[in-house]
């Protein structure tokens, strides 16, 4: 804790580490701003101390309260800068933006009521001790309790949340992501290494960052996909948005329509090869909805396939993220593989995609490049060729 600029304050005598006077003496100096306080008696005063003229890297500091008795002044509370960064070192806002070099630690306090035990809020900013002319890495809020140890607790948030992060935000989150079965529930409150890797799937599907971090706009996002507020319909091998694979194909017909408009063309029933009797397709740009009896039963909603990816409304999305642009290098890295001697076709068997063509399409027989762009993809009835 550094002294006011120009303001008093007392050094010690000696030196707090060796018998060099000049180096490691014990500084006491007021607290400017002066804080808010409450429970501090007239014996009493609440000061800034450190080590002047330090000999190490970053020097000891802290507030302490000062207690007047028959045998003079002496300590009856101490904060200690380096408590409050162990704190700091614990949370997920402080380790995303901890400096590189040794931290220092700038602490003002700006109230703290005494009751027999020590309750303080402080604001805090933490630089790097190599970049003298840099700004702060991390500034925040904290509120702690100093009785036996120091029990902290963050007041400042970055609307970030990380793995080790907790509290009801926390929970909030995981709740959106078990409503869209990203996760499995119940919420625990805990960013652990499950959160952080439904986050990471949920980013990957709707084209975000894939840091596995909450920022601002994945709360957001996924708040409102899970409230039904988003405008990106999601497809995927379970089905279109709302309409799910096996819903009735006249009920699933009129929802489809719903969600993409008329069809640009229809083929009307008709008989089909790969074990149906019937077919019908509806067809809007680069997506087709496929109907069918395939498997035995009535007809109803089969599977989709995209015959090219370029021409697709910009608000339909693709589980794993697939998009316009998409490469075989980014589909390998999801986990798809590639069947070189049949058609030479990419598929994904945990995400249900198969019958992929790129753009342009590799020769029988070998591998495609890493650069290929996806061109299509069905599940499904969509996903083999009839």
């Amino acid at each position: 804790m550094a002294p006011a600029e120009g303001g008093p304050f007392l050094l010690s005598a000696d030196s707090l580490t060796g018998p060099n006077p000049e180096v490691d003496r014990l500084a006491i100096g007021d607290l400017d701003p002066a804080p808010t306080t409450t429970g501090i008696g007239d014996d009493q005063r609440l000061v800034g101390v450190w080590v002047d003229n330090w000999s190490g890297d970053v020097a000891p500091a802290g507030v302490t309260l000062y207690t007047s008795g028959i045998e003079g002044w002496s300590a009856t509370a101490t904060l200690a800068d380096d408590e409050v960064l162990a704190f700091l070192e614990t949370t997920g806002d402080y380790s995303a933006r901890r400096p590189e070099g040794p931290p220092v630690l700038q602490l003002t306090v700006t109230q703290f009521d005494w009751t027999g035990q020590a309750h303080f809020i402080a604001l805090v900013s933490v630089f790097d001790l190599m970049l003298t002319d840099a700004p702060a890495a991390y500034q925040g809020e904290v509120e702690c309790t100093l009785a036996a140890t120091l029990e902290c607790g963050l007041l400042s948030d970055d609307g970030v949340y990380r793995p080790g992060d907790t509290g009801e935000g926390v929970e909030a989150l995981q709740a959106d992501l078990i409503a869209l079965d990203y996760l499995n529930g119940p919420a625990s409150g805990t960013y652990g290494s499950s959160t952080q890797n439904a986050v990471r799937n949920f980013q990957r599907d709707y084209r975000l960052s894939r840091d596995g971090i909450a920022g601002p706009q994945t709360v957001a996002l996924l708040h409102d996909v899970s409230a039904g507020d988003s405008n990106i319909v999601m497809a995927s091998a379970t089905g279109v948005g709302p309409v799910p694979i096996d819903r009735p194909y006249e009920q699933a017909m009129d929802d489809l329509e719903a969600i993409l408009g008329t069809p640009e063309s229809s083929t009307g029933w008709y008989a089909g090869p790969c074990d149906a009797q019937q077919w019908f397709k509806m067809t809007w740009g680069g997506f087709t909805a496929i109907f069918s009896d395939h498997g035995g039963g009535a007809a109803r909603f089969t599977g989709w396939y995209v015959s090219d990816i370029d021409d697709l409304p910009s608000w339909l999305y693709f589980v794993g993220g697939i998009r316009p642009g998409s490469t075989w290098t980014y589909l390998q890295g999801i986990g798809a593989g590639f069947e070189s001697t049949y058609f030479g076709l990419w598929y994904h068997e945990a995400f249900g995609y198969a019958y992929g063509m790129f753009n342009p399409h590799p020769v029988l027989g070998t591998q495609p490049p890493g650069g290929a762009l996806v061109a299509s993809l069905g599940v499904g009835t969509g996903g083999y060729a009839c």
